[in-house]
């Protein structure tokens, strides 16, 4: 029923044993990543305590704001040999066959110690928890856990689970399985992130796609600027004409369709407006064109011909 945690904790003690010198949690959980051992970094350290409190290990705390390293007790002292041009040596077979001989005095108190706490974080009583620790596994009940973790985090069918202990309980007595639907912890994080990263993605294509469009625009205007021979004058005249059209429409109508348009030109009472595409360029004359002729009258004190051409790649002949 243990050995999976056995495993996990007599490893943890070779890699100390091996290492020969303290050594930091983290690097205790990319060693087991890389032996295949897929623990997380929390569970690591619960070990580690628990190992400590047997005397196993000895704790070495490095200060504020540094990580605590581990060491097992009896190569504290031991002598390390080193040999020219080689790795550093250690002679482990005599501790590792020590370790071996007193790790089972802890398996068995540490795995159910884990699932019982884990068990009451889900508030099922203390007796009950230890009960349950005692007739499954570790891995059987994580994989319960993580089923009423996924349909209390999930809209899924059926009746919502109103007591999480005692579905808990009855899920682990009766062997509950989850639907095919049913995506483990991990999993639904990886999804997440990967769906995170296309929306990223996504709106970087969206923003240099605006940019090249807005360039493009740009660019254009600038050559109808020249072909219309568009003056200084022209463009302080326009920011007067749009100060009058904002006060004379809605924030939405202005902010809508006119911050992209500019006056080319005005000349014999005819003014050629610049819009940013077709789209615009319907809409104003057809909805805009009196609006627009009362701002230029009240700048100019002139009554003012309009004519609207589009000014970006929908430019019409």
């Amino acid at each position: 029923m243990h050995i999976d945690a056995q495993r996990k904790i007599s490893t943890i003690l070779r890699i100390l044993a091996e290492a020969g010198r303290p050594v930091g949690s983290t690097r205790i959980t990319d060693e087991l990543q890389l032996l295949g051992i897929d623990l997380k970094a929390r569970m690591v350290r619960y070990y580690l305590t628990e190992l400590r409190k047997q005397e196993f290990i000895e704790v070495k705390r490095r200060g504020l704001g540094k990580t605590n390293v581990y060491i097992i007790k009896d190569i504290l002292n031991t002598d390390r040999q080193y040999i020219a041009g080689q790795d550093r040596q250690y002679n482990t077979d005599q501790k590792r066959q020590s370790i071996a001989d007193k790790e089972n005095t802890v398996y068995k108190d540490t795995d159910n110690n884990v699932v019982v706490n884990t068990l009451k974080k889900f508030k099922v009583g203390e007796e009950k928890a230890g009960e349950l620790a005692a007739r499954h596994s570790a891995e059987y009940i994580e994989e319960k856990i993580e089923f009423l973790q996924w349909r209390l985090e999930t809209k899924t069918r059926g009746r919502p689970v109103s007591d999480p202990a005692a579905w808990l309980i009855r899920a682990i007595e009766k062997d509950y399985q989850p639907p095919d639907s049913f995506k483990p912890k991990a999993q639904r994080q990886e999804e997440a992130k990967e769906i995170a990263q296309q929306e990223v993605e996504l709106e970087k294509q969206h923003q240099e796609s605006k940019a090249r469009e807005e360039e493009e625009k740009d660019r254009y205007l600038e050559e109808l600027r020249g072909t219309y021979g568009t003056t200084q004058e022209d463009v302080d005249l326009w920011a007067q004409v749009l100060q009058e059209i904002e006060l004379a429409t809605t924030s939405a109508t202005y902010q809508t369709w006119f911050p992209q348009t500019t006056l080319l030109s005005l000349e014999n009472g005819q003014a050629v407006i610049g819009v940013p595409n077709k789209h615009t360029q319907e809409w104003l004359t057809g909805r805009h064109t009196t609006t627009i002729q009362r701002a230029f009258e009240g700048v100019t004190d002139k009554e003012i011909d309009l004519e609207f051409v589009v000014a970006g790649s929908e430019n019409t002949s």
